[in-house]
């Protein structure tokens, strides 16, 4: 199954790459590199993971964030890409405004 992002869950990758590569050189590219083998895992397993806040969720396996996404007339898309080391509520707050 195709798995395709929203514009706002690249900006949440484009965010969070750029936060790692402040914090050390190299960690915004090992970043991408893992949520891409992550997404590209999801082609296989869209649909088998537990509802959180209102979402299919599938958590990253080397980082702390959380890959929200639905499935659509045979396709996953991704509406967020957010870190787990965020206040709880905030997944929801933003996953409601966008919708």
């Amino acid at each position: 199954m195709s798995v395709n992002l929203r514009p706002e869950a690249q900006d949440d990758l484009v965010s969070a790459a750029a936060y790692f590569n402040d914090k050390n050189a190299g960690w915004g590219d090992r970043f991408l590199n893992s949520i891409e083998l992550d997404l590209t895992n999801l082609e296989e397993e869209a649909g088998i993971h537990a509802i959180h806040n209102g979402l299919l969720c599938k958590f990253a396996k080397a980082f702390p964030f959380a890959i929200y996404y639905q499935i659509e007339n045979g396709s996953t898309v991704v509406m967020g890409i957010l870190s787990c080391r965020m206040n709880p509520g905030s997944h929801l707050s933003i996953l409601k405004r966008r919708g």
